[in-house]
């Protein structure tokens, strides 16, 4: 055993790990999810939703935010280095970041279920944008 990293009140149910291949985020069952320097073994944030229980976790590929969806239909974005919250969006899990980091969906809570295909983007929107231009545009 290299650490052992104590400080959950109930056991956790997922840990991810941060792309620095140090930084392991755990996350409890109800509302607490904790960054871990797994070199130390101390404890770096806690971010606590106080938003209903847990349902999905996802970090962003560069591992500067980490999304949590709760039960109450709500996404928070949170800074990875200071535990802040940044954003919060009336959504619901499932939700994915885009490989490059500038994108992220999500199902809207007014769809009628789960299979919906409606989703919401946020982020960088250029690269579609010259797409879109470049598909409409005659020679």
């Amino acid at each position: 055993v290299l650490q052992t990293l104590e400080g959950h009140v109930s056991r956790p149910t997922r840990l991810l790990w941060l792309s620095d291949n140090t930084t392991l985020l755990s996350v409890s069952r109800f509302d607490t999810v904790r960054l871990w320097d797994t070199i130390s073994g101390h404890e770096q944030e806690q971010i606590t939703t106080a938003d209903g229980v847990l349902r999905q976790v996802a970090i962003s590929p560069d591992g500067n935010y980490v999304a949590t969806a709760t039960t109450t239909n709500r996404i928070l974005l949170w800074d990875t280095t200071t535990g802040q919250l940044r954003l919060r969006i009336d959504g619901r899990s499932p939700f994915a970041w885009s490989p490059d980091g500038t994108r992220f969906a999500f199902v809207r809570p007014d769809t009628p279920d789960l299979d919906s295909k409606l989703i919401d983007f946020i982020g960088n929107n250029d690269a579609a944008d010259d797409r879109r231009k470049s598909a409409t545009q005659k020679p």
